[in-house]
């Protein structure tokens, strides 16, 4: 029976990191190994070693993973089986596979949905969370993380809470959100206190500290760095220790302090030697070797940057190889080896062209260039503000002394009215000041509050979905398992709406090409396509669409997308699926075409009983659309709206 119930209790600590006294354990449970054993018992000690070596030495877990798998005597459909796609997840993860690992995860989440075990499912989407998050694609990221989030809060898990939040805190923090980082860093931080997690404690001060690096307060991010320390003493946690000791260094190589910094890279390397953490190492290392290059003590840096990336290279680590390889440019170069700095310096150039994704970074700098012209316009408005005040002033001098010369009596009153109009102006310069300014906070708060509001809009509507799907598990009936399916996917439709806003500092706005491509993706992930087996074309006129339009615009096209999906390519090898939607003689024309099985009866918005043709039907009427649809050699659906709006 222990056979079968292993796997739950293993799955219960799933956030938690592998402490020293586990090292003890491991050297006794591989001799254990050797002895004559049952199935199910060598089975429960090769998942304890998979899930003791999956962090620090994946290749290790992967050879005990392998042993498992021919052990397993198990149909596809069976608990072990599942976990052991799991633990390929895991590995492939830490391994820096990120793509691979995904079908993995989604292989365990559909098996845990089925089985209707909702902590399961969470736990899946949070794997998925943090390989997207490695991956560069950070809406993908935060979609997993709230999926997991909004089910452990479901299911009153306080303690996963707080580290899903954790998560959240470091895509937030990826997207330059530092705000947001903090916010959802310290609401974690309550939750672990609340329950009392020392390990997740410390895991919070070191992200807050990170965070306030990124914002240049060292004191801020030392103050949490030492409270992180306190704990892993008082833990015994060598392993935090390790990290916390590099990310100390790290600052102090950030700000110049050579000396400090060199001196927490030997604590941290002298650790992972102890711990013989080869992963962690060869990064320490490469660190190490910078700073000791900049020190001038080239000879024991260009041995410890080699290490590092000889075995990083061996690993497969890809972002730590780039980091070697840049490292290893600017030690040449410091030695006047030129050729070989470029040589280093190509081969780093190669690697980031490859695993870096530039969009958020580029997304900022427009932000922030905005930011910059709008504060110097406004500087230019007030210094000519200024000008003409002081113009004004020269005038009104040049009067009064005009009229001094009129009579002395004549003058002082021009003089005493002239005062009253300039004190009278610089009264009212200050209540319009005043006024502008509180415009200006009214629309600041307007606009944090619409921003506000769309991500609570999203949320909400990323609650319903998750109900819906926790709904579904407990209902037997097959149509009305796809009429709640049919359902997520129109509030996912939403959802993304609201989620497109509150992410824009446009907060009327749809650009509609971001839109549908996130929209289709999400279809085709929903109806589980092979994107090898159905090819995508898609022709997006670059627009920006009020809400009122994207609204039903999505819902339209969620239906005719998902009709073509489940549908045209029934028994077919293979298809071909397209979309337009372009702006044509003041009109705006979306048309959905597929080179399937058509349709017997092409009428099928007319009296038609399907709630989803309806929908349509419905919404076309309201966009004042003209509808036509044309089955031949497919199906091809064309509208064409006259009553759209264009943001403002």
């Amino acid at each position: 029976m222990g056979f079968r119930l292993f796997p739950f209790m293993v799955l219960m600590f799933l956030f938690l990191t592998p402490s020293t006294s586990v090292v003890a354990q491991e050297d006794s449970l591989e001799l254990k190994l050797l002895e004559p054993l049952e199935d199910a018992e060598r089975m429960e000690i090769l998942f304890d070693l998979v899930w003791d070596y999956h962090k620090t030495k994946p290749a290790k877990a992967e050879g005990f993973l392998r042993d498992a798998e021919e052990l397993l005597k198990e149909p596809p459909d069976s608990i072990n089986y599942i976990v052991i796609q799991y633990y390929h997840g895991l590995i492939n993860k830490n391994n820096g596979n990120f793509a691979d690992a995904i079908p993995y995860f989604r292989s365990y989440i559909q098996f845990y949905e089925n089985q209707k075990d909702s902590l399961k499912v969470a736990a899946g989407f949070y794997q998925l969370g943090s390989v997207f998050k490695r991956l560069g694609d950070y809406d993908a990221s935060l979609d997993n993380y709230i999926s997991a989030l909004n089910l452990y809060r479901i299911l009153g898990k306080t303690k996963r809470t707080a580290s899903t939040l954790n998560a959240l805190g470091g895509v937030f923090r990826g997207i330059k959100r530092h705000d947001d980082a903090i916010r959802t860093y310290e609401e974690a931080l309550r939750l672990q206190k609340e329950v009392g997690n020392q390990v997740g404690i410390a895991n919070v001060h070191n992200n807050l500290a990170l965070i306030y690096i990124d914002k240049k307060e060292y004191d801020s991010s030392l103050k949490h760095f030492k409270e992180q320390e306190r704990i892993c003493k008082e833990q015994n946690d060598e392993g935090g220790l390790g990290y916390l000791y590099e990310n100390i260094g790290a600052m102090y190589r950030d700000q110049g302090k050579l000396e400090s910094a060199e001196s927490y890279f030997r604590k941290s390397i002298a650790i992972r030697k102890k711990l013989d953490d080869t992963r962690n190492l060869a990064h320490t290392r490469i660190n190490l070797g910078r700073v000791l290059a900049s020190l001038g003590n080239s000879e024991e840096g260009n041995e410890l940057i080699t290490q590092g990336l000889t075995k990083a290279e061996e690993l497969g680590m890809w972002r730590i190889v780039q980091t070697g390889r840049l490292a290893m440019s600017e030690l040449k170069e410091k030695e006047g080896d030129f050729e070989g700095a470029l040589v280093f310096h190509r081969s780093y150039l190669s690697i980031k062209d490859s695993i870096l994704n530039m969009d958020v970074a580029n997304r900022v700098t427009e932000l922030d260039a905005k930011y910059g012209k709008e504060e110097d316009t406004r500087q230019i408005v007030f210094l000519t503000s200024e000008n003409e005040l002081k113009e004004s002033r020269l005038r009104e001098a040049s009067t009064r002394n005009k009229l001094f010369a009129a009579g002395l009596i004549i003058a002082l009153l021009l003089a005493g009215f002239t005062y009253f109009l300039f004190r009278q102006r610089k009264r009212n310069n200050e209540v319009l000041k005043e006024k502008n300014d509180v415009i200006s906070k009214a629309l600041d708060e307007k606009n944090l509050l619409l921003r506000e509001i769309h991500h609570r809009v999203k949320n909400n509507l990323q609650v319903i979905s998750s109900l819906l799907s926790l709904q579904s598990r407990y209902i037997k009936d097959e149509n009305a398992i796809k009429a709640i399916e049919e359902g997520r996917t129109r509030v996912r439709s939403m959802a993304l709406i609201h989620q497109s806003l509150y992410q824009k500092e446009n907060l009327v706005g749809i650009d509609i090409k971001s839109y549908f491509e996130k929209l289709l993706s999400e279809l085709f992930r929903t109806y589980k396509v092979d994107g090898g087996k159905i090819e995508l074309e898609m022709d997006i006129a670059p627009l920006n669409l009020d809400v009122d339009t994207m609204i039903p615009l999505g819902l339209i096209m969620n239906e005719l997308v998902s009709n073509a999906l489940k549908h045209a390519f029934k028994d077919r090898e293979s298809g071909l699926l397209s979309l337009t939607v372009k702006e044509e003689d003041d009109k705006l024309v979306l048309q959905v075409k597929d080179n399937g099985i058509g349709l017997e009866n092409p009428d099928i918005f007319e009296g038609n009983s399907s709630f989803g043709n309806k929908l349509i039907s419905s919404f076309s009427k309201k966009l004042n659309a003209e509808l036509k649809v044309e089955s031949k050699e497919g199906t091809q659906v064309e509208m064409r709206i006259k009553n759209y709006k264009i943001a403002g």
